[in-house]
Order: C-alpha cells, then structure tokens, then sequence
C-alpha cells in the first residue's frame, strides 16, 4: 500500500469516528430534551386535575346552594350562566 492510500484510510476511519460521535452526542441530547418535555407533561396534567377538581367542588357548592334557596329566579340565572350563549355557536 502506497502512503497515500494509508492517509486516506486513517481520514476516512478519522471521518466515521467523528461522525460516530456526533450522531451519539445528538442523540443524547434529544434523549435528555425528550425526558425533559416528558416531565413537563405530566406535572401540567397534574396540575389541570387539580384545576378541574377544585372547578368540580366549586360547581357543587354553587349548585347546591341554588337547590336550598330553592328560588325559581335565581335558578333561572343559573340555568343561562351555564347555558351556551348564540353567539358562542356562530
């Protein structure tokens, strides 16, 4: 083998190696951004059970407090408060 033919031998081997190290360092890096978002995921979902926990007791409170008062005009206001407005369906 000439001398030159090593050079471009130890290149290539050179070439493959640092692309070796390049693929696997990015690789590790989406690894640790994936496990990243992963964690953030669920402490949102998390926190939106809580949210919807506390939205549900609250409701109930405000639901039952509409039964015992048992006014026909306040249960009326209720009734359209929950109720879709039109323009929420246009």
């Amino acid at each position: 083998m000439s001398d030159w033919q090593l050079v471009f031998m130890y290149m290539g081997a050179a070439i493959i190696a640092g692309s070796s190290i390049v693929v696997l360092y990015t690789a590790r890096v989406q690894r640790v951004e994936l496990a990243r978002l992963r964690e953030d995921v669920k402490r949102l979902s998390e926190d939106v059970k809580q949210i919807l926990d506390a939205e549900n007791r609250r409701f109930l409170i405000e639901l039952k407090s509409f039964n015992k008062e048992g006014d026909d005009r306040d249960r009326r206001s209720f009734q359209a408060a929950i109720r879709p407005s039109a323009s929420a369906n246009t």
